[in-house]
């Protein structure tokens, strides 16, 4: 998976003695089935790709598609945690990049996911809008990365602005609220095949996620630069 990382995609290897390292034919042609399954999910929706679209796409036979996966949903889950952890990268890189807890480090790590769930349109209906097709495993996954993200909105305690605003402090439940309702947004915007405009949504969703927090000056300052 791409999943917004700069990086080429695996090629289809060429048929026949290429001399190179069992490991490497494996990973390469795992590789590109999950981005075949991306792809086709994307295209048709989970419940309407089969194995033999997914094989067909990525240039392997229906043997080597077996001998990595058990069926349609082993391989979409495994291509699912191979875009989130992508995706945390991504995350955890730009969390770094701003060391001091400040609203800026925030608005990073929000810039962070919309701009690599633009960049990889497929990628982003897969994990936002098919893995609610995909069986309560996918489900229980989809859950799992919604909580991972709320361990960064929990920094957001550790901002000086947070610490001097006087006003109420959301708790667990308003904490879950804000997650889920960013994931919303974003879920709306790609089923409306308004994937590439969702960077152009980061000063609202950053206000909405801070004045909770810091207040509604603190959060247009930091949102919209006012």
């Amino acid at each position: 998976m791409r999943s917004g990382v700069t990086r080429d995609p695996p090629q289809k290897l060429h048929p026949g003695r290429h001399g190179l390292e069992r490991a490497f034919v494996v990973s390469n042609q795992r590789e590109r089935i999950l981005d075949a399954m991306a792809s086709e999910v994307a295209e048709k929706g989970y419940g309407e790709v089969m194995v033999s679209d997914v094989h067909a796409r990525a240039g392997v036979s229906s043997k080597t598609f077996y001998e990595l996966f058990s069926d349609k949903a082993d391989c979409f889950l495994a291509a699912y945690d191979a875009a989130i952890e992508l995706l945390m990268g991504r995350v955890r890189a730009a969390f770094e990049q701003v060391p001091e807890p400040t609203p800026a480090q925030g608005r990073a790590v929000l810039s962070a996911i919309l701009e690599a769930f633009a960049a990889e349109p497929d990628f982003a209906r897969m994990c936002m809008v098919e893995v609610n097709a995909a069986g309560p495993e996918a489900m229980k996954r989809y859950v799992g990365v919604v909580e991972r993200f709320g361990g960064f909105v929990d920094q957001i305690e550790r901002y000086p602005e947070t610490q001097r605003h006087q006003g109420p402090k959301p708790d667990p439940v308003m904490r879950k609220a804000l997650v889920g309702g960013i994931a919303w947004v974003i879920h709306e915007r790609i089923v409306a095949g308004e994937t590439d405009q969702l960077p152009e949504l980061l000063p609202q969703l950053a206000y909405f996620l801070f004045a909770p927090f810091i207040g509604d000056q603190q959060a247009a300052a930091a949102a919209f630069g006012k």
